[in-house]
């Protein structure tokens, strides 16, 4: 069956969605939840990019929609969460804007917990970024920290084991 890697942004509370054993994170198709993806306006607007390039901007796009996340909801917990997901492309529909992202947005009407791919979150020392940014919202030096900092690579299988931040 045909996949579609995207990139849905999240929170801490995904994780614990997933640790207790959720079959379905909270979407439905009356209330579809923003990802990113290749789609074919991010590939028309950069006709220059590889797919590795083209799916490093969708990650990016869901990295830093994690982070606005974060500064929407002051009791989350600082950590940027992106999850991966490999959905059938019945379950996915492009969103059109003009800003850069919106060339990867897509609403996803479904997430099954048995199609996330990859897990991917900040170091715990990138909560004190995230902390001081939700501090000073307008700072855009502490903003460009917030994006530059890496996020780590876990499987599926692992989430249990990721280290929440203090």
């Amino acid at each position: 069956m045909l996949r579609m890697r995207v990139y849905l942004p999240g929170t801490a509370a995904d994780l614990e969605l997933l640790k207790s054993n959720a079959s379905e994170l909270t979407t439905t198709p009356a209330l579809p939840r923003r990802g990113f993806a290749v789609t074919k306006s991010l590939v028309a607007a950069n006709p220059g990019l590889d797919q590795d390039e083209l799916e490093w901007e969708a990650f990016d796009a869901a990295a830093t929609d994690s982070a606005s996340l974060l500064l929407s909801d002051p009791a989350a917990v600082p950590m940027r969460v992106v999850l991966s997901f490999e959905l059938p492309p019945a379950t996915i529909s492009e969103v059109t804007g003009d800003d850069a992202r919106q060339f990867a947005a897509v609403a996803v009407s479904s997430t099954p917990s048995s199609t996330i791919a990859a897990i991917h979150v900040d170091e715990p020392n990138t909560a004190a970024l995230i902390k001081k940014l939700r501090a000073d919202p307008d700072s855009a030096s502490t903003l460009a920290e917030v994006l530059d900092a890496d996020l780590l690579w876990y499987d599926p299988s692992e989430v249990e084991i990721i280290p929440l931040p203090q």
